[in-house]
């Protein structure tokens, strides 16, 4: 219909750093893109940018002897410490 336009798509579902991509297409037919190897670094750094992310929004971390992002258990997080006062009834 619209043979002259150029159509630019990325996708990056939330698998993160699978299912990611980047195609364009012109008249229908793809002329540019780019689908990395689901789980490696060029993948993962792609769907952050798509998500508009960081790695560490995901509890990712680069590991450098994998040349890619791992998962990281995030911190357990401790209840605040209270100085013993025990809270005041509501009142009624």
């Amino acid at each position: 219909m619209f043979p002259e336009v150029e159509v630019d798509l990325q996708w990056a579902d939330e698998d993160i750093g699978h299912n990611v991509g980047h195609v364009v297409l012109l008249a229908g037919e793809p002329i540019d893109g780019n689908i990395p190897d689901g789980g490696s670094r060029e993948a993962y750094e792609m769907a952050f940018q798509i998500h508009g992310a960081e790695a560490a929004d995901f509890n990712m971390v680069f590991d450098e002897k994998k040349d890619t992002y791992v998962y990281q258990e995030p911190e357990k997080r401790t209840p605040p410490q209270t100085k013993g006062d025990k809270p005041k009834e509501p009142e009624r």
